[in-house]
């Protein structure tokens, strides 16, 4: 789902989104749906009639907090995270 508001920060219509957030559409039907409920995504329609899906402003706000964590884990994180854990066998 980030992929698909990252993609809906200027404004794209669907074959766009399907394309660059690498998804079918059937799925990405589901999730603007869910996104849209959230209040993330809206959808316009341009006076040529063509639609276009625009992240909204707390989409904005969900989407950096996701790329906040993600990249949490690039700039090595909480060590706390890694540490692995051994189990003995049964």
């Amino acid at each position: 789902m980030r992929d698909v508001l990252e993609v809906c920060l200027n404004g794209v219509n669907k074959t766009r989104i399907v394309y660059y957030a690498n998804l079918n559409f059937p799925r990405l039907n589901r999730y603007l749906r869910v996104l849209s409920g959230l209040g993330f995504l809206v959808k316009e329609i341009r006076a040529d009639g063509s639609v276009v899906y625009r992240t909204t402003p707390a989409g904005v706000y969900f989407f950096e907090g996701c790329s906040n964590i993600e990249g949490m884990g690039e700039k090595g994180g909480d060590k706390r995270c890694k540490r692995v854990v051994r189990v003995k066998p049964v």
